[in-house]
């Protein structure tokens, strides 16, 4: 992953919807942490982030440590970890507890652009199915469905699968200029509800939103300027 060191992952643990929300701490208890889904200022930025919380170089470190574990004591109550107990953004929350591997920047994100995305998608291979997801790093890729929807990936985000032979990525949908508005809209829109929580494969489906692109980029300079 490119420019890997400037991202590190904790952990959060929601307890049913969310309600009551916990941090992984270095002694491996859980310190609870505001339960709001506060969505104006970037959740997880260096003043947030305590001296006790554990962090991780990856996601793979991460799953690792969750493996490992059976129970988690929240609240004084005490829960088991089933076997998915690992799951990467809120959209997918529906069990007493879960766990949410969370991005923390050590540094302002970069910025994508438009012409990245074409790149991708011109390169890309309509003959196979295809996901595209900006990494945590902000660079668009291609990927596999299977990879784009693993419980850990590094997607921020991901778009719906672009299905073999219908002209989304190769020469022909670099032609297509409303698509490649649309979804560059749809990923400007995304990345900035990643920055926002931290959540990671926040899925997007066809842009509808009324922002213009300055607008959303505006919003996404906002937010950069707190890291």
């Amino acid at each position: 992953m490119k420019d890997s060191l400037m991202v590190k992952f904790l952990i959060e643990a929601y307890v049913g919807l969310g309600q009551e929300k916990y941090r992984l701490q270095q002694n491996d208890s859980w310190r609870k942490v505001d339960g709001a889904y506060a969505r104006h200022i970037p959740a997880i930025r260096q003043e947030t982030v305590a001296a006790t919380d554990k962090a991780f170089i990856s996601l793979e470190e991460l799953a690792l440590y969750v493996s490992q574990r059976g129970t988690i004591e929240l609240g004084k109550k005490t829960y088991s970890l089933k076997g998915d107990a690992l799951i990467p953004s809120f959209a997918d929350l529906a069990r007493d507890v879960s766990l949410h591997p969370k991005v923390w920047r050590t540094e302002a994100p970069r910025h994508f652009s438009r012409g990245e995305l074409l790149e991708v998608l011109t390169a890309g291979d309509d003959s196979r199915n295809n996901s595209l997801i900006v990494d945590v790093t902000g660079y668009f890729q291609l990927v596999s469905p299977l990879e784009a929807r693993k419980s850990i990936s590094s997607a921020a985000i991901r778009h719906e699968t672009f299905c073999a032979g219908y002209g989304y990525v190769g020469f022909q949908a670099a032609r297509d200029e409303h698509f490649i508005r649309q979804t560059y809209l749809s990923s400007l829109e995304g990345w900035i509800t990643h920055l926002l929580t931290g959540e990671l494969q926040l899925y997007l489906d066809e842009w509808k939103g009324d922002k213009t692109e300055g607008q959303l980029r505006g919003q996404i300079e906002m937010i950069v300027n707190y890291f």
